[in-house]
């Protein structure tokens, strides 16, 4: 008897405290407020430089160079001489035949000097434009519906380099049986020079042959984003943790295509709907939670600098 008196009043004194642990304290949640975004494909592709003009110039007739007054890097504009090419046949007299280019730009090679002899079609001199550059990227057969004329995008030659906005020219209609792609050309969407204007000389930002890679962004479209974390999975479904008042209802969805740590949700939720992105402890369905908006990164690192004050 002495015994049970004793553990009764033990327990009733430690009742107390058992009253005040309570295993059902009200969860704390985190939570993202849901808001339609513009969001877009991005499709990388190779990409080239090259120069939009690149003539080479040949000998129109037989004969010996007489005169090369112009040199290699040297700016010209068009119908300038390049070379004079006299015929050396004894029996008559022929004029010296001035060779003048056909567009303007820089001489980029000279495969012939003073005394060489030419015969017709012969191959003297190339005249490049490299202040008209075009861009040239080969694009895959399942691609080639989302790849329209005007449309932009933008070029980066290395991982350092700022990149410049590029606008499609074209895209060929024909597919490679080899390669299972087709070619497209693309330009800097840049001022152009005047009609006529010599080049300047100037060193360029980006020069032909120059290799880089060519983002375009295609289907753009309304879209409803989540963060990956806010996924739950069950019994095969995905799902989310919605918020109605200040119950969680979860809610299953239909989710896309997933963008940098988030996920394009199709049907399930709207804008303005709030999800549980992190919470403090499991959450049954229709559990009444404590609700944390999340807080954004420019938040974040206001409250931080508060902190160190």
């Amino acid at each position: 008897m002495i015994r049970s008196f004793v553990f009764g009043m033990a327990v009733f004194a430690l009742a107390p405290s058992f009253a005040q642990a309570d295993p059902l304290d009200t969860a704390h949640v985190v939570v993202r407020k849901l808001e339609t975004t513009e969001e877009s494909d991005e499709l990388l592709f190779p990409a080239r430089v090259q120069s939009a003009v690149q003539t080479k110039i040949f000998a129109e007739s037989e004969g010996v160079v007489r005169l090369v007054p112009v040199h290699v890097g040297q700016a010209i504009s068009k119908r300038d001489r390049v070379m004079t090419v006299q015929h050396t046949d004894p029996v008559y007299q022929y004029a010296p035949v001035k060779i003048t280019s056909p567009v303007g730009g820089i001489v980029s090679s000279l495969e012939v000097t003073e005394g060489t002899n030419v015969t017709k079609g012969q191959w003297l001199a190339t005249v490049t434009d490299p202040a008209r550059l075009k861009i040239q990227i080969e694009i895959p057969a399942q691609d080639l519906p989302k790849i329209l004329t005007g449309m932009t995008g933008e070029f980066r030659a290395s991982a350092e380099a700022a990149p410049r906005t590029v606008r499609v020219l074209g895209v060929s209609p024909l597919v490679d049986a080899k390669t299972g792609t087709a070619p497209a050309d693309l330009a800097f969407a840049e001022a152009k020079r005047a009609k006529g204007a010599k080049p300047s000389g100037e060193p360029l930002a980006v020069l032909p042959g120059t290799l880089g890679q060519v983002v375009l962004k295609a289907n753009l479209h309304p879209a409803l984003l989540v963060p990956e974390d806010a996924l739950v999975y069950r019994d095969g479904k995905t799902m989310v943790r919605k918020l109605e008042g200040d119950k969680m209802k979860l809610t299953a969805v239909e989710i896309g295509d997933r963008r940098r740590g988030s996920v394009e949700v199709k049907k399930g939720v709207s804008a303005g709907d709030r999800v549980i992105t992190r919470s403090s402890r499991f959450v049954s369905d229709g559990e009444a939670v404590k609700i944390d908006e999340e807080k954004t990164a420019d938040e974040g690192a206001a409250n931080a600098a508060k902190a160190k004050t």
